[in-house]
């Protein structure tokens, strides 16, 4: 029931923070299940993304529930800090990433696999939600768990008759008022 999610919830957030602590991360926000992590390298991020997959599956298989999967999405950029919070654009960004990830998927920006050195997949280019241009993503493979998922949830990937916006409608207010 309801206090079993809440249980089962809070040994997440444990979990999560003793990984993110072993690889010298910051929480930068919490919000129910989900979590922006900072870390100064690229490659602790993945780390700790590959880390969260298999612990909370072992986590799952010690206290016999069904795994939480977790959609990672890592995109590097500079972020300001403001009262003791982050902001910034790149922070969107990997959010954005994270948003079109299915469950157990790790995926990085362009600007992120080229500094790992653990191998990862291309998945093409995709338009993300609010974000103008393309962008090329990758998948990082976790060991031992699934490495062929459904397509990206990006915009490309839904159907529709109306065509794609080829660019912003700056200067055009005139124009939109009257459609």
């Amino acid at each position: 029931g309801d206090r079993a999610w809440v249980r089962l919830i809070g040994s997440h957030d444990k979990l999560v923070a003793r990984l993110v602590q072993r690889q010298s991360g910051h929480v930068v926000k919490s919000q129910g299940d989900g979590f922006m992590i900072a870390f100064a390298r690229a490659e602790q991020a993945v780390r700790c993304g590959i880390d969260m997959q298999h612990e909370l599956d072992k986590d799952a298989k010690r206290k016999r529930h069904e795994a939480i999967r977790v959609r990672i999405g890592i995109h590097m950029g500079e972020a300001q800090e403001r009262n003791q919070s982050f902001y910034g654009p790149a922070l969107n960004e990997a959010a954005r990433i994270m948003s079109v990830s299915h469950g157990g998927q790790i995926v990085v920006s362009d600007e992120v696999a080229g500094r790992v050195t653990r191998p990862v997949r291309p998945l093409g280019e995709h338009r993300l939600r609010d974000l103008e241009g393309r962008w090329r993503l990758h998948q990082v493979d976790v060991p031992g768990f699934e490495t062929d998922h459904e397509p990206l949830t990006s915009l490309g990937d839904f159907r529709s008759t109306l065509p794609q916006q080829r660019t912003r409608l700056i200067g055009r207010e005139d124009d939109v008022d009257l459609v």
